[in-house]
């Protein structure tokens, strides 16, 4: 049974296809933010941001855990979902706070004024403990993402943590890929990654693994754990994740 005080904050169904499958909300968002707390080392008091927030998704959860002096800020290019975290957490929790963002992108925010290289996150040097981005780096091109880690790398403290979501493409991913049991081909080379689909491009991304801990370790992050994910084997959307450490 979901806790009175996070029902309050959940959108209604319809919205919820907006972060993925249309079911689950609570209990998904629930045990992605169980993950980062482990992984991240957090606590109570910690300093989180939430790059890509949706519509609260995770944020129903981070905002009644960081009680004790702690703060999570999100940001998200679609502004409806910003309007919805406003009015429905922020009032609860005035630590959790939300900024749309006008960042272009073909598929998500195709007004936008600012190029993802060029966007700098609207926060100070060295504030945060722990960075997360939940199926954000799926829909971005290298270039792109290599700029948004920059930024991370910026708005984390020294041993801070970022936890990443995404399709990185190493052996076994390729493996799948070759025997037709994984979800995606990500046969188009496009921008330095690699896309399933020219129309619109961003709607899944894939990136290769070696040239992505090369990339993090130019920025200074260094490797903590991977995990994983299911979908070169079981047709699922089910993403690798990255765990990484500001040296």
């Amino acid at each position: 049974m979901t806790d009175p005080t996070i029902a309050a904050m959940v959108p209604p169904q319809e919205m919820w296809a907006w972060v993925g499958a249309p079911d689950g909300f609570v209990e998904h968002g629930r045990s992605f933010f169980e993950y980062c707390v482990e992984k991240g080392q957090l606590t109570p008091s910690s300093a989180v941001l939430d790059v890509g927030c949706g519509i609260g998704k995770h944020a129903i959860h981070f905002a009644p855990f960081l009680s004790q002096g702690g703060r999570y800020e999100g940001f998200d290019v679609e502004p409806q979902g910003i309007e919805w975290c406003r009015s429905k957490i922020t009032p609860r929790f005035p630590h959790a706070r939300f900024q749309h963002v006008a960042v272009r992108s073909a598929m998500y925010s195709p007004a936008g004024e600012t190029e993802a290289t060029t966007f700098r996150f609207p926060y100070g040097d060295g504030e945060f403990d722990f960075v997360f981005l939940g199926s954000v780096f799926s829909h971005m091109f290298f270039p792109d993402m290599t700029h948004y880690v920059s930024e991370i790398v910026r708005v984390l403290k020294p041993g801070g943590r970022m936890l990443a979501t995404g399709y990185f493409l190493g052996p076994y991913k390729m493996q799948g890929i070759a025997a037709g049991t994984a979800a995606f081909t990500f046969s188009i080379p496009y921008q330095g990654s690699w896309i399933e689909t020219a129309d619109p491009p961003e709607a899944a991304v894939a990136h290769e693994r070696p040239k992505l801990r090369a990339m993090l370790a130019e920025q200074g992050m260094e490797v903590e754990e991977v995990r994983n994910g299911l979908w070169h084997k079981l047709r699922v959307q089910d993403q690798d994740f990255f765990l990484t450490r500001k040296l």
